[in-house]
């Protein structure tokens, strides 16, 4: 046995196990938190995106009747950071959304780790004594 497992066979032992109603319900709570999470990165995300698109449209709408050189660069320079920020909030929600989906397959595992503890706790209390 290595030291990993001596420590993993602690942690397990001086883990409280979860009663199945309680643990259910914790569980519930857990998954519902993280899919909260990714919905409210979502909005935020489709947010960013639409406004970006509006200043983009915009400036495509504006830029033919503009006249003065500095303008017509201005607002070429608007419609590609317009541009830039649609990517970057893109980019920024599927960051976020591995991130969440990894931390929440992350804490199924450790809660599946709990019910297991619990199954083996429950078989040692009822098994013959040694």
């Amino acid at each position: 046995m290595t030291e990993f497992d001596r420590h993993l066979q602690q942690a397990l032992r001086a883990t409280p196990p979860l009663d199945s109603a309680r643990g259910s319900a914790v569980k519930e709570e857990i998954m519902n938190t993280y899919d909260r999470k990714i919905r409210i990165a979502k909005w935020l995300g489709w947010a960013a995106i639409a406004i970006s698109v509006l200043v983009f449209v915009l400036c495509v709408l504006v830029y033919p009747w503009l006249h003065s050189t500095k303008a017509l660069i201005a607002c070429a320079a608007i419609a590609i950071l317009a541009g830039q920020l649609e990517l970057l909030a893109k980019l920024w929600y599927w960051v976020f959304w591995g991130r969440m989906k990894t931390a929440k397959d992350l804490k199924e595992l450790e809660l599946r780790i709990a019910e297991i503890q619990e199954q083996l706790t429950r078989n040692a209390d009822t098994s013959p004594g040694d």
